[in-house]
């Protein structure tokens, strides 16, 4: 088994949190191919440890009361076909309780499951909020925080991993966001100006497929959540390739994007 690999790379903004990378068979036990130091960390192991202790699968990690449910979710996510995610209770090195939430995703045509890892003790052990607001504010800011570290970490990591290209904006909090290789586009540079980050210009694009452009534009100007298309994209380097794009979007209560996350799969990496 591999311990780490250079599918495994994080991002340099990525490199301090806890967020475990691993490459797992879906079937039995759910063997580890390939797992970083961190993902080995989570449960309080180096990876010389992990191998010396016979931690070769995900069965080795959950605890024995929630290995059935775990089980029973990577077989009920393989056969959805998309990213699925679950939390249990770590087999710590140290007997303590820890929670760990694991976001995965198919790969490989399904014989194996890439997914990140993420110690989410914290939001499952925090306290309620006093009953003067009757926990709810208190609540949605715990949902909050662990959903933009989630996404910060893990979904970050699931597109990495995936072969995906990610591009992240928040209007609100003004952090940028794209993962490596999204710098070989020519409109990468224009990420995060005006407001206009999920927004494709005629010279970006080839002229045959400007229209698809403009009408994935203008579907989400018009008020839609997502939108995707197929198009060549200029690169840096002055030739275009043919790109799988999504856009996603997150409004506020008055229609203004907030939020936007653009994913790019090049076609030639579809096998």
């Amino acid at each position: 088994m591999e311990t780490v690999h250079p599918d495994f790379t994080a991002p340099t903004d990525l490199g301090a949190l806890p967020c475990g990378f691993c490459r797992l068979r879906p079937d039995g036990p759910a063997a580890l191919c390939r797992a970083n130091e961190s993902f080995f960390a989570l449960f309080g192991y180096t990876p010389g440890e992990a191998a010396d202790a016979g931690f070769t699968s995900l069965a080795f990690a959950v605890t024995p009361a929630d290995w059935p449910m775990a089980r029973a979710a990577l077989s009920d996510g393989l056969r959805a076909g998309g990213p699925f995610q679950f939390s249990f209770r770590a087999a710590h090195r140290s007997g303590l309780t820890r929670w760990v939430l694991l976001r995965l995703q198919p790969a490989g045509g399904g014989e194996f499951l890439d997914g990140a890892a993420l110690d989410v003790t914290d939001e499952k052990s925090a306290p309620p909020s006093p009953p003067e607001d009757g926990g709810h504010a208190d609540l949605l800011r715990r949902h909050l925080n662990l959903g933009r570290r989630l996404e910060s970490a893990c979904y970050r990591a699931i597109m990495e991993l995936s072969g995906l290209l990610l591009m992240e904006a928040d209007l609100e909090t003004g952090v940028y966001y794209a993962s490596p290789g999204a710098d070989s586009f020519a409109f990468y540079p224009r990420l995060g100006r005006d407001g206009n980050h999920y927004m494709l210009t005629p010279e970006l694009v080839h002229p045959e497929d400007w229209i698809l452009a403009e009408a994935l534009s203008q579907t989400v100007r018009r008020g839609a959540a997502s939108s995707r298309a197929c198009l060549r994209l200029l690169l840096t380097e002055g030739d275009y390739r043919r790109c799988y794009l999504a856009v996603n979007v997150l409004r506020n209560p008055g229609g203004s994007i907030t939020r936007s996350l653009v994913t790019v799969l090049p076609a030639d990496a579809v096998s």
